[in-house]
């Protein structure tokens, strides 16, 4: 189980346990929203580094695992490494393309939660 902060609601400090195949689907219905989308979506910043961890985990228990089985752990960390690095590409494109309006949507949400582009 992994924890999650829950995205509609406005309290940062609640979180959603989710399994990892439940957080898998979640950044693969991102990504695909993300690619089809021509906005830039809000970002799924806790889905990633949570599939982020997992991925080093993964790659413990390759190590650890027999040939067979390897082989199919290394197939699925480079299926997630491919789904996560495409994702934060996507996003990043939209951005360096609408960075004006990115900027002014982050100066607006500086007020009521923490920016994403600018250091605090």
């Amino acid at each position: 189980m992994m924890d999650v902060s829950h995205e509609d609601s406005g309290n940062e400090d609640e979180y959603e346990q989710l399994t990892a195949a439940q957080v898998l689907q979640r950044l693969e219905e991102s990504w695909v929203n993300e690619r089809l989308s021509p906005y830039l979506l809000g970002s799924q910043q806790e889905v990633v580094e949570c599939l982020l961890e997992q991925c080093q985990t993964l790659e413990d228990n390759i190590q650890q695992a027999s040939p067979f089985s390897a082989g199919i752990h290394q197939l699925e960390h480079q299926r997630i490494k491919y789904m996560v690095t495409d994702y934060v590409r996507t996003r990043l494109k939209k951005i360096e393309k609408f960075a004006e309006y990115a900027l002014d949507q982050e100066l607006e949400n500086d007020e009521q939660s923490v920016p994403h582009f600018i250091p605090v």
